[in-house]
């Protein structure tokens, strides 16, 4: 259904908004509003989770407010920045119906050239193409395990 109201807010909004029709910005845009209901409670869950006393004590170090947030909130969110980043790109790899309407044959997305590929019957490209995807996920883990998302270990 948000596909199809995507479809229908791109081609009812303008000659303006009709212009980009088509094109990987609106491609772009489209997932980042699918996927923002899920990325926006992930995030919201790991705001919850930090406590408001940390707040009050960047507060009383005297800290202003946004270098409190610069210093102590966002590095305690990057982790759930990361995964939120992460889980919006696989979606969006994978993600057929809302590319189906919103694409041309101009900007066609991996996904797409997979099912197409598949409705060929040529599935040794198929399969390529889903073997690529799984190790651009893989080098995208990685990336974010250097980056600081790692397992916790519980030592007992």
């Amino acid at each position: 259904m948000i596909s199809l109201a995507l479809l229908w807010a791109a081609l009812g909004s303008g000659n303006i908004v009709k212009l980009i029709y088509g094109t990987v910005f609106l491609l772009i845009l489209a997932i980042i509003i699918k996927e923002m209901p899920l990325g926006s409670q992930i995030i919201k869950a790991g705001v919850m989770q930090i406590s408001k006393e940390l707040e009050e004590a960047s507060a009383a170090s005297g800290a202003s407010w946004l270098s409190g947030f610069r210093l102590v909130l966002l590095p305690l969110l990057r982790p759930t920045m990361i995964a939120v980043g992460i889980i919006v790109f696989i979606s969006a790899v994978r993600d057929i119906p809302t590319i189906v309407f919103l694409s041309t044959h101009n900007s066609r997305t991996i996904s797409l050239l997979m099912l197409d590929y598949i409705a060929e019957a040529n599935l040794e490209k198929a399969a390529v193409l889903g073997v690529f995807i799984v190790f651009l996920i893989f080098a995208l883990l990685s990336i974010a395990r250097v980056l600081g998302l790692r397992r916790v270990a519980i030592e007992s």
